[in-house]
């Protein structure tokens, strides 16, 4: 498996959106992808999911449906699950209880997964621990990991994870 980073401290670079559209392009060309989202504003994470999704992810409800802009209640696609986020998997780590846990990355497309990004990221940056960043040291352990379709198993040549950061 292949893994890439974005990484640049400077916000408003474009590491989302090229994470974004690197992911679908690797899958175009016939390669497995896990799309992962470290960043703490989880952009990509709304790049790629509806908004009812998002709800249903992070087990609350939008600016947008609260201002009427959005219907609340749209029925769910049941690609996501709550509790399924990149931060739910080092949330152990954080409250020093556990290990990282495991969470089952939302099959976006085929042949294309993504890791859900969430918010709470950023409110655990000040209470990593000593040992490393929670959510570096999480990318060092496996994680669910998708389930391989034989329909196109066949045109697969190996795997790419981009990780916007």
């Amino acid at each position: 498996m292949t893994s890439s980073a974005l990484f640049n401290n400077k916000g408003g670079v474009g590491k989302t959106t090229l994470t974004y559209h690197l992911a679908h392009m690797i899958r175009r060309l016939g390669l497995s992808v896990l799309a992962v989202d470290l960043d703490p504003q989880a952009n990509l994470t709304s790049m790629c999911l509806e908004e009812t999704e998002i709800e249903e992810l992070w087990e609350d409800s939008s600016e947008l449906t609260d201002q009427g802009a959005a219907m609340a209640g749209l029925p769910c696609t049941g690609r996501v699950r709550n509790g399924q986020t990149i931060a739910d998997a080092v949330r152990p780590i954080l409250e020093g209880t556990g290990d990282i846990a495991v969470v089952e990355p939302a099959r976006l497309q085929p042949d294309l997964w993504l890791l859900p990004g969430s918010l709470d990221l950023s409110r655990s940056r000040t209470n990593c621990p000593t040992s490393g960043h929670a959510p570096t040291r999480a990318m060092s352990r496996p994680f669910a990991r998708p389930r391989r379709s034989t329909a196109s198993s066949s045109r697969r040549r190996g795997t790419w994870t981009p990780i916007s950061c």
